[in-house]
């Protein structure tokens, strides 16, 4: 039997047992408390069935069965054990089973109903994956039938209110204290802008600090394992001399050069395997430094910290909707994880943190990590959602809904891998849809798989192209797993595929802990498969069938060797300098990211394998008829697209009819005066004509050529043409009688003439805009004209430009009659000096017009 030393949460089991005996619980129990290893063996007690622990991760499932049964003299794998990815250690005898979030999910498509489990323990709840939030709301839709399970859902930091509000009216809350030792909190002097400036270099003077303040381990906390590499490269600790372990032993200081008992760094994130995370979990013979995500923030006892160095940095996923994308951002941690990281520090004595961000900051940090269930991509959470016998999601009792969108580019992707029938755009929000869904048989061979559903789409095609097994093994394996590891160097050999690059390396000497993890996982999924033949071409086939998980990712180079493409749903894309499929027109986008940035228009592809335009289908051939607006007419098109993808294109006659028409009108409508030359002869003197008579008689009822009017005669004008060239050569005289009537041509005429005729000849007339209309005419040609002409009845006098004999303006006025009696005299002074052949008459009102040279008398 093992030694159980006294905890916080001892005093609280019974009650904790009782309440569970009648109602579901919300517990909140502070850091080092005990809950996960002292509740659920107690809790054995009450229930002949099974009890069942989730942990948010492997290493907690792992290390907490491992725990209770040192405390309790048991074997792991006996009374007490684990169920994880790639790893079980259960027999028949087992009854509390410490399990990931992915194996009660498979529990619950295999037994909808658990009926071998009596209580199921939800541990470290506030990490909110969207798998324990489907877990939560499936437990709770069971236990409506199931009137003996029941739920424990339990983290030191809770909403417990709104939890036991989701699961009932009869839920019960309970809080239980801890026994933490106080921690000293430091915070960086002033602010760093962004957050990850330098992270390497502050992270590493901060351990070096921490190491010579205390005693004990230093955990440190880093964003992702890329970070964590980047500070193990550069932390040089041969000046720092171990002292030991706690328990009187001086501190650590600076020893130049020294080599005694050097300080041991390890790495702990979520890619190791578990035995690689447990040497983190175990006391070593010298301190240590351990480098670690935000995978050691809870649910891990981890022996003899003395100071935790927190970035403050953590990752998410962000799916954007709109894009169909997501991209990992690098966030500040919210105020409880702040609090769950500098309380590690805490656990058997004093401690100190060290805060890599200001007090201010720390000030404006969030209460809660938005749950995952309202950021990133559902289309597993829903193919699982599915298969359990739901049918549809907006009517389905979650804690927190998912965002409508996301839901709908959920289900569109499911369509697009044939995994679902229905309709793809429920109305998420409001009155409650009736929109249904139901599995396809191939989404029923894909619920039952232990991949995302595009992955599992790769894994069956390949299987049918006749891949051989240990290859599909590693093709989905490299898929399952976030993270690239193709080099980012522009000199990488061109290549097909960038994944099957990935592929073949997993079998290179030299090996990445992510390289190790994959390949474990591979020979898991290997397995699985089944080919019933064998393909000719490996390399090939494999290509085929990673189109079939991404068939809306294809995507087309807009220029041969471009880093630019068009994708299905004409998204722009850019490939990354990671990515060496650098030749291949066609290709998937496998490692597909959102921009960084909302003024970057372009995805990101990370990684992308080659296709062949023969593998695509459906395609379709289609005629485009659109509008040009560099050639400025309407032109049309065969091509041929596999969606809405263009793959090929031919120019073909545009065929006249409405829709042509139609097009055009549009293109007028938004140019109108570049469309129909309005600002060109003679359609700029008929509008200003038009527009004058408007102005100057207004009893005709008109109304000026603005855009409005003109896009009522754009009809008319565009009726057989096809080009903007075709519409400048309109006379616009004929859509305005179909406007306004035959008349409309004679009332011009009359009333605005293009030409005016004196007694002395016939003139033309110009009409500016939004000015009196011009007559030019040599001063002689007017003699014996006595008064201003006039148009439109009268109302309107003309602004006369009195042309020397050199056709120079001599006098403008609108007063012919002044003109002659006031200022002519002094004009045929100095006419009379420059041009003594003209006649210059002194009464030039008697005189007769001429247009020719005389002699003066």
């Amino acid at each position: 039997m093992g030694t159980l030393s006294p905890l916080p949460i001892d005093s609280f089991l019974e009650p904790i047992a009782g309440t569970l005996s009648r109602a579901h619980l919300v517990l909140r129990a502070a850091a080092g408390a005990g809950k996960t290893t002292r509740i659920p063996p107690r809790l054995l007690a009450d229930t002949e069935l099974q009890v069942v622990v989730v942990e948010p991760r492997r290493i907690a499932a792992h290390a907490a069965a491992s725990r209770v049964a040192a405390e309790r003299g048991w074997r792991v794998g006996e009374e007490v054990g684990y169920r994880v990815r790639l790893e079980s250690r259960v027999s028949a005898r087992t009854r509390l089973h410490f399990v990931s979030t992915g194996v009660l999910l498979n529990d619950l498509q295999r037994d909808p109903f658990l009926d071998a489990v009596g209580v199921v323990v939800l541990d470290e709840f506030h990490e909110r994956s969207v798998e324990v939030d489907l877990i939560l709301a499936m437990l709770k839709s069971v236990s409506r039938t199931r009137s003996d399970l029941r739920i424990l859902v339990m983290s030191a930091t809770l909403e417990t209110g709104k939890i036991a509000a989701f699961l009932g009216p009869e839920t019960a809350t309970l809080d239980c204290p801890g026994s933490a030792f106080p921690v000293e909190v430091s915070y960086a002097a002033y602010a760093t802008s962004p957050p990850w400036r330098d992270l390497a270099e502050r992270t590493r003077q901060a351990t070096l600090e921490a190491l010579a303040q205390t005693d004990g381990d230093v955990l440190v906390f880093l964003p992702g394992v890329a970070e964590i590499a980047e500070v193990e490269r550069g932390l040089d600790l041969r000046g720092v001399a171990s002292a030991g372990t706690r328990g009187g032993s001086p501190r650590a200081t600076p020893v130049p050069g020294s080599e005694r008992n050097p300080i041991e760094v390890l790495r702990l994130h979520g890619t190791l395997s578990l035995r690689e995370q447990e040497a983190a979990l175990v006391q070593g013979p010298s301190r240590r430094v351990i480098l670690a995500t935000n995978v050691a923030e809870t649910s891990l006892t981890l022996p003899n910290i003395g100071a935790v160095v927190d970035s403050g940095l953590v990752k998410l996923m962000v799916f954007d909707p709109s894009r169909a994308a997501s991209r990992l951002e690098v966030c500040r941690l919210s105020g409880s994880s702040a609090e769950q990281r500098m309380r590690r520090a805490g656990r058997v004595s004093k401690g100190r943190c060290y805060r890599l961000w200001s007090s201010e900051e720390q000030r404006n940090l969030i209460l809660q990590t938005p749950p995952e269930i309202t950021r990133i991509e559902l289309s597993s959470t829903l193919l699982q959602l599915f298969s359990w016998g739901e049918s549809d999601p907006s009517a389905f009792d979650w804690l927190d809904a998912p965002r409508p969108e996301h839901v709908a580019s959920a289900l569109q992707t499911l369509v697009w891998l044939g995994a679902i029938e229905g309709r793809t755009h429920p109305a998420f929000s409001g009155e409650r849809s009736h929109n249904t869904y139901g599995l396809t048989a191939l989404g029923r061979r894909l619920a039952t798989l232990p991949m995302a559903p595009r992955v599992g789409a790769i894994f069956l095609r390949a299987e049918a192209l006749g891949v051989d097994p240990d290859s599909i093994g590693r093709l989905c394996a490299v898929l399952s797993e976030q993270g690239r590891a193709a080099s980012n160097e522009a000199d990488r050999p061109d290549s097909s595929s960038d994944i099957i690059d990935e592929v073949e390396a997993l079998s290179s000497v030299q090996q990445s802990d992510r390289h190790r993890w994959i390949s474990r996982i591979a020979q898991q999924l290997s397995r699985l498969a089944k080919p019933k033949k064998h393909a000719a071409s490996s390399q090939e086939a494999m290509r085929r069938a990673l189109l079939a998980g991404f068939p809306d990712r294809v995507a087309k180079r807009r220029r041969p060797r471009s880093s630019t493409a068009v994708m299905v749903g004409r998204k722009g894309v850019t490939l990354e300098r990671s990515s060496a499929v650098r030749e291949a027109e066609l290709f998937v986008a496998i490692d597909l990211m959102g921009a960084q940035s909302k003024a970057d228009a372009d995805l990101r592809v990370y990684r992308a394998s080659a296709i062949e335009a023969s593998w695509l289908s459906p395609k379709t051939e289609v005629e485009v008829v659109e509008f040009d607006a560099v050639a400025e007419r309407v032109v049309a098109r065969r091509e041929q697209r596999y969606r809405d993808l263009t793959l090929t294109s031919a120019p073909t006659a545009v065929r006249r009819g409405e829709a042509v028409e139609a097009l055009l009108i549009e293109a007028a409508r938004a140019h109108p005066s570049k469309a129909l030359g309005l600002e060109e002869e003679p359609n700029r003197t008929l509008i200003a004509r038009f527009d004058g008579l408007a102005k100057w008689m207004p009893e005709l009822g008109l109304v000026p050529l603005d855009e409005t009017t003109v896009s009522e005669l754009l009809p008319a004008i565009c009726r057989g043409k096809t080009s903007f060239e075709q519409l400048r050569q309109v006379d616009l005289l004929g859509p305005l009688r179909e406007r306004f009537g035959h008349a409309i041509e004679r009332t011009l005429h009359q009333y605005v003439p293009t030409h005016l005729m004196l007694s002395t000849g016939r003139f033309e007339l110009e009409y500016p805009r939004d000015a009196l209309p011009i007559l030019k005419a040599r001063i002689q040609r007017l003699f014996g004209v006595l008064e201003t002409p006039t148009i439109a009845n009268g109302r309107v006098p003309l602004q006369l430009h009195l042309l020397a004999p050199n056709g120079r303006p001599q006098q403008l006025t609108t007063d012919l009659k002044g003109f002659w009696e006031n200022t002519y005299p002094e004009v045929r002074k100095e006419l009379r000096g420059r041009y003594p052949r003209h006649h210059w008459p002194e009464d030039p009102t008697q005189a007769p017009a001429t247009s020719s040279r005389n002699k003066s008398r």
